[in-house]
């Protein structure tokens, strides 16, 4: 299994902060926002990361992360030409990925608990695809999913809900 954390965007939301720093390099806790996915990858035994990137940065993500050798990972810096989406992501990794099962973690996503279980569970039963989620008060500001008996569909920055439970997509485990 491999893995895919994205450090691109064009940081609109956070600004003024993101003027001067893509916000996966922001300190957390005198860290990197980015440090908290690769070491819940490493956490779990994924080696091989693949870096998603803005064209121009790079030289900055890899001044940050290096090659992977400080977490026992191996790093492959994957270009995104346009901010266009999670799935374009996908489809930037393409070659990276060699059709492999792999692990999807946001790069601005912090596991407190980890994912150890999620990821036993994609490693175990072998599903096409694994979504975790969470119970959020403040869901609409992040995605959220709609039901119909199935997961149908995610929405990022929905309008607001009827009210339903508030719950969150925060990691993907994809076996394409």
């Amino acid at each position: 299994m491999k893995a895919v954390i994205p450090t691109g965007g064009r940081g609109t939301r956070m600004q003024p902060i993101t003027f001067s720093a893509n916000k996966h390099f922001i300190p957390v806790a005198n860290k990197p926002l980015i440090f908290y996915p690769i070491e819940t990858i490493a956490q779990i035994g994924v080696k091989e990361v693949g870096i998603t990137y803005n064209p121009g940065m790079l030289e900055y993500v890899k001044s940050f992360l290096g090659d992977g050798a400080k977490w026992g990972l191996t790093f492959t810096f994957v270009l995104q030409e346009r901010p266009i989406g999670l799935a374009n992501i996908v489809q930037v990794c393409k070659d990276f990925l060699d059709g492999e099962p792999f692990i999807f973690h946001l790069g601005d996503n912090i596991f407190a608990d980890g994912i150890v279980e999620a990821a036993e569970y994609f490693r175990t039963k072998k599903p096409n695809g694994l979504v975790t989620m969470i119970h959020h008060k403040q869901n609409k500001r992040m995605g959220v999913p709609y039901f119909d008996k199935r997961l149908a569909e995610s929405m990022k920055f929905p309008l607001p809900s009827s009210g339903w439970s508030t719950i969150i997509i925060e990691l993907m485990l994809l076996n394409i």
